[in-house]
């Protein structure tokens, strides 16, 4: 997850938007990409509907968290470059408002905690390495009631950055350790993922794996110090964490984080990834969020079974794009572009047909 253009940005981008022949929604409708290189592979197919708008006051969708009955959309605002609040809004399932909720700070990284039941959402990312420094913190809000309860993160990170994502495997609460303080060589040495315990008011942080552990390079097949520098959006795998380390172009993928099995592999991705979904039987949705274009997209598509979908920011080398992404190879496989409507998504949510990524 990154930062996000302001509503001025808008402007600055009219030409593109003006270029693209087709609304966002239709020109997405009913499209099947197919390569020369994938021609004989069956390929996923979309249908897109615009699941809900910003306006004036509700701008940079960021972060979604989908439920039997809700949909939560993390609303950033001006809270990039300004010391003002991000707003998170409860839909219903049809994408009508029914209540908001304020958390001061840019909001970046919000999952649901199966094991809580409640929303957990991070601010201010990058901490004290970012522009402006802030502290890091973290809110976790009861889904139906919109009660927040806020949690303050040490007064100084060790890896001298913030928080960006956050994932619960087996019963613990993980977040990505973003924006990390790099050697002179470009190596981060610091926390790349930490495990959270969350306190009175307070929540501690235990390392989970450092940006230079030694793992296996996929790749090249050989094991050795691997080197995380911008770790960044979280899933998981089964029980594993799948870890995108954005700026580089590269996933960690950590089985058994925080045991004493934990193995640790490296997967280049050819091309800087903001967030990754895998998805569990042949169909479902996608929610996606266009942070410039306002917009919260549900896609409903279907895929070969062991699909993972990905999304390219924009300004990575493959523009604006929703695809999959091969976990043994690390093939890139584009199949929605700026051609196809989606301007500069931000956030990648798979909900599998007949099912809901959590119990409300």
């Amino acid at each position: 997850m990154r930062n996000r253009f302001r509503p001025g940005a808008v402007v600055a981008i009219a030409s593109l938007l003006a270029s693209i022949a087709m609304p966002a929604d239709a020109a997405l409708k009913h499209r099947l990409a197919v390569s020369p290189s994938t021609a004989a592979v069956a390929l996923p197919r979309f249908e897109t509907h615009i699941f809900a708008r910003g306006n004036a006051k509700l701008y940079n969708p960021d972060a979604i968290v989908v439920t039997r009955h809700f949909v939560f959309v993390d609303y950033q605002n001006d809270s990039d470059t300004a010391p003002t609040s991000s707003i998170i809004v409860k839909y219903d399932r049809a994408g009508n408002v029914l209540g908001q909720v304020s958390v001061f700070g840019r909001s970046d990284g919000m999952r649901y905690d199966p094991y809580t039941h409640k929303i957990w959402a991070l601010v201010n990312n990058d901490g004290a390495n970012g522009s402006p420094p802030r502290q890091p913190a973290l809110f976790v809000i009861d889904p139906m009631t919109l009660a927040k309860t806020e949690y303050r993160f040490p007064a100084t990170q060790q890896h001298g950055g913030g928080y960006d994502d956050l994932a619960f495997v087996n019963g613990k609460a993980f977040a990505s350790a973003s924006a990390p303080t790099l050697t002179a060589a470009g190596i981060n040495n610091r926390q790349a993922v930490v495990k959270l315990t969350l306190g009175a008011g307070t929540v501690s942080t235990t390392p989970v794996f450092f940006g230079n552990s030694i793992g296996l390079d996929v790749a090249s097949g050989k094991v050795g110090h691997l080197n995380f520098a911008d770790p960044d959006s979280l899933a998981v795998s089964g029980t594993s964490l799948v870890v995108v380390s954005e700026g580089d172009g590269q996933l960690a993928i950590v089985a058994h984080p925080g045991e004493a099995t934990q193995s640790i592999s490296r997967l280049p991705s050819g091309s800087q990834l903001d967030e990754v979904a895998q998805t569990t039987g042949t169909s479902g949705t996608l929610f996606i969020a266009d942070s410039t274009l306002d917009v919260v997209y549900a896609i409903r598509t279907i895929f070969p079974v062991g699909t993972f979908f990905v999304e390219a920011p924009q300004g990575a080398p493959v523009q604006s794009t929703i695809g999959t992404l091969d976990l043994t190879s690390g093939v890139l496989t584009p199949l929605l572009t700026q051609r196809d409507g989606i301007v500069n998504p931000g956030t990648l949510v798979f909900v599998p047909s007949g099912g809901e990524q959590e119990d409300y």
